[in-house]
């Protein structure tokens, strides 16, 4: 119920911006105003920024940057300060079944053959909603009460029982590790983040290079 009162809510935002739009397009229309001096500079200023755009994504696009992962370990020690966390948070993993039965089952394999080979055995299952591995969840994002009541509890390693949360789907979630206020993880749960960051940083250097290089070869003058 609630999830649908959401998705009309956000159409109608949709259809309320898009007739907004519309409405005030035709007014430009209808006074005229497209034929200004005003447009025109502001319609050329797009397309040069545009163009600049999709010059830079093209040289990005082929000149892929080659990451290390020994690249990525010394940007993390290099740049702990940056991945430092505020909250306290999980490391976990978690299943979520739109079933309590197939989350029972769930859970038994996993305790008995390893979280692993549960997912690999039930990943396909059409009354999965959500899998996750090595996720971090901070504890200000968790919604669900009870799943944090839980793995407060819990002890590292540990899965717990099946949880029916208060969406009235069934969770099975395992604590790997936890992440206190202002500490850093460790590398490996984060390691998306650091080289997205990296990837950043290097697309950045590569840019300032390349308009560098086409600057003095153009001779432009920065005023």
């Amino acid at each position: 119920m609630g999830s649908n009162v959401g998705l009309l809510k956000y159409r109608s935002e949709i259809i309320r911006e898009w007739v907004e739009t519309e409405v005030l397009r035709q007014v430009s229309i209808e006074k005229k105003l497209l034929n200004n001096d005003n447009f025109v500079k502001i319609i050329e200023t797009s397309k040069k920024e545009l163009a600049a755009s999709i010059a830079i994504q093209n040289y990005l696009d082929s000149n892929p940057i080659k990451i290390a992962e020994k690249d990525l370990i010394s940007f993390y020690n290099n740049n702990k300060k940056d991945f430092h966390f505020s909250n306290d948070a999980f490391v976990v993993n978690l299943a979520s079944f739109s079933n309590e039965k197939n989350a029972i089952a769930f859970r038994e394999k996993a305790i008995k053959n390893g979280w692993n080979e549960a997912i690999a055995f039930w990943k396909t299952d059409t009354s999965v909603i959500t899998i996750l591995q090595e996720n971090i969840l901070k504890l200000s994002g968790i919604q669900s009460k009870r799943i944090l009541r839980v793995l407060k509890r819990l002890y590292k390693k540990e899965i717990s029982l099946v949880i029916r949360t208060e969406l009235n789907n069934f969770v099975v979630v395992q604590q790997i590790d936890r992440i206190n206020k202002n500490t850093v993880p460790k590398f490996k749960y984060i390691k998306d983040n650091i080289k997205e960051s990296y990837l950043v940083l290097k697309q950045q250097e590569m840019i300032k290079k390349y308009l560098d290089s086409l600057i003095a070869k153009k001779k432009v003058k920065i005023y």
